[in-house]
């Protein structure tokens, strides 16, 4: 159990790191369509086993490294900044968004599609001759946030855990300190996949 949590978060990584793997033939010899779910999910469920347990033994002092516990509690206190930062870019992918949308007000064409009141209302509504389409607010926010916040918040999800696992592992005292940024972590993975799961499941996602 001591190495569960880093062989999740190493399993759940590479999960992740397929998903930006370009698609193509030659791509799905070597990693089948499949691949980044089961990875994901399977690297998860250690994740929550891990965590679990790690809140279990939060009394003992089992498995200490040697090495001083000084620079163990400064791991686990670099885990629970990192676990803020996650937390940051969960709230960019869905708190932020909506917020600002809302500042906007509301849409003045009611939800029509109206090519002529979105050309009416610029401030709003914004076309791209490219694509020949229009953007609202919330569109131009997610295109903006997503491609930045989304991957950054699960990378320092997995530094956060993996981090604090190392404070815990080398003997941390003030272990809730790790295990609260294990914890929120793992909380901020799980609120940022869980649509991607949606999606792939039930939304025909590719």
């Amino acid at each position: 159990m001591r190495w569960l949590i880093p062989a999740a978060v190493i399993v759940t990584g590479l999960g992740i790191l397929t998903l930006y793997v370009p698609q193509g033939k030659g791509s799905e010899l070597l990693i089948p369509p499949f691949a980044p779910i089961v990875l994901v999910i399977a690297g998860t469920i250690g994740m929550v086993v891990g965590v679990i347990g790690a809140w279990r033994q939060r009394a003992e002092q089992v498995g200490a490294i040697a090495g001083g516990h000084r620079l163990a509690n400064a791991a686990a206190l670099a885990g629970l900044v990192v676990a803020l930062a996650a937390l940051l870019a969960l709230s960019l992918v869905f708190v932020v968004p909506p917020v600002l949308v809302s500042l906007q007000g509301p849409d003045p064409c009611g939800g029509r599609f109206d090519t002529a009141c979105f050309a009416a209302h610029p401030d709003y509504w914004q076309h791209d001759p490219a694509t020949d389409s229009w953007a609202p607010p919330s569109a131009r926010l997610s295109y903006t946030l997503l491609p930045v916040a989304w991957p950054a918040g699960l990378g320092l999800a997995l530094a956060a855990a993996l981090i604090s696992w190392l404070a815990l592992a080398r003997g941390a005292r003030r272990r809730w300190i790790a295990l609260t940024a294990m914890t929120v972590g793992l909380l901020v993975l799980v609120f940022m996949l869980v649509p991607w799961f949606g999606l792939l499941l039930f939304g025909g996602g590719d």
